[in-house]
Parts: structure tokens; sequence; C-alpha cells
């Protein structure tokens, strides 16, 4: 049987060692990649449902301005419900919007954490 030196040893144990921190910076760094594009498919995702969401909405007011324009001056009534809207929004926007998305991110950060 082969015995190796207290040197062999620990110069073994040095490379062994630096495998492991090597490891475990490039496993740090595929879990970051991975959160990072979790949070950018959530985030680009959220932005076009929102602005394909206000873009029907800006339609349907149009439609309804033209449609009740004849009677009544249905442009103002449109802005009207847009500035109402604006205004519901600025008013709720943390119980709406914000918690929501500190959720979100939240989960998707903790997931990996929380199965292990």
């Amino acid at each position: 049987m082969n015995k190796l030196s207290l040197k062999d040893n620990i110069s073994e144990l040095n490379g062994s060692v630096k495998d492991y921190m090597d490891a475990r910076v490039q496993l740090a760094k595929v879990h970051l990649l991975e959160k990072t594009s979790k949070i950018g498919t959530y985030l680009i995702t959220s932005i076009t449902i929102m602005v394909t969401l206000l873009f029907c909405l800006l339609l349907l007011a149009l439609a309804f301005s033209f449609w009740y324009g004849n009677m009544v001056q249905g442009l103002l009534i449109s802005v009207a419900f847009f500035l109402i809207l604006a205004f519901v929004i600025y008013i709720l926007r943390i119980r709406l919007i914000g918690n929501q998305v500190v959720r979100n991110l939240a989960s998707i950060i903790l997931d990996d954490e929380d199965k292990n």
C-alpha cells in the first residue's frame, strides 16, 4: 500500500478545497442566472399584459366615445373615466400593484431555498 507523506496529503487537500470552491462559485452563478431569467420573464410578461390590456381599454373607450358622442360629448366622458381610473390606481397603487409585485418576486427569489 502506497502511503502518502503529510506534504502530499496537504497538497491533495489544497487541490480538493480549490475544486470545491470553484464548484460552489459555479453553482452560485447558475442560481443567479436562473433567478435573473425568472425575474426578467416575469417582468416582461407583466409589462406586455398590462400594455395589451391598456390598449384594449383605450380602444373600448374610443368605441364608446364614437357611439355615445352623437348625443353627448363622448370623448369628455372617456377622459373623465380615465382620470378617475388613474386617480383610483394612484390611491390603491401599494395594495393593488406593489404588494403583488413584491410577493411574486419574493416567491421567485426564495423558491429554491425553501426546497432545500
